[in-house]
């Protein structure tokens, strides 16, 4: 499947390419990000970071969870966007977490389409100069 943003993987993700270098490409567009908490470094000298959109609501629940891992050579600049629903029409989203984890705490997530109240959600991940690189989202939502 062909797309402006980047290259989909044979696991149906699609590995984005990098975001300032879309934007110059589309007059107008705005990335939204969401709000960043660092973690803990591990054990293994790993960062973790989660990233939130929206928050806690009454009767939502867990509607969606998704979870990739790459692992490179030499430490490389990642960029992936991830959609929910993956296919469909999905319930009505109240809070996404996104939990990485990566060699360092370069990076950030961006709100690209839907959002809070909707029921889509796209966002792009990204971490810089990683080497290995993780990311959990769950997905809440009502009917």
């Amino acid at each position: 499947m062909a797309c402006l943003w980047g290259q989909w993987t044979k696991a149906g993700i699609l590995v984005a390419n990098d975001t300032q270098v879309y934007m110059a490409q589309q007059p107008g567009f705005k990335l939204e990000p969401l709000m960043r908490q660092d973690q803990a470094v591990a054990r293994d000298s790993s960062y973790k970071v989660r990233y939130v959109l929206g928050g806690y609501v009454q009767g939502a629940k867990l509607v969606a969870r998704s979870v990739e891992y790459f692992n490179h050579l030499s430490p490389q600049d990642i960029s992936v966007q991830i959609n929910y629903p993956e296919s469909g029409i999905g319930s009505n989203v109240t809070y996404v977490e996104i939990l990485c984890t990566q060699n360092n705490n370069e990076g950030g997530a961006y709100l690209v389409a839907g959002g809070i109240g909707e029921r889509l959600v796209s966002v792009i991940i990204e971490a810089k100069h990683t080497q290995n690189f993780n990311y959990q989202a769950k997905y809440h939502g009502l009917p």
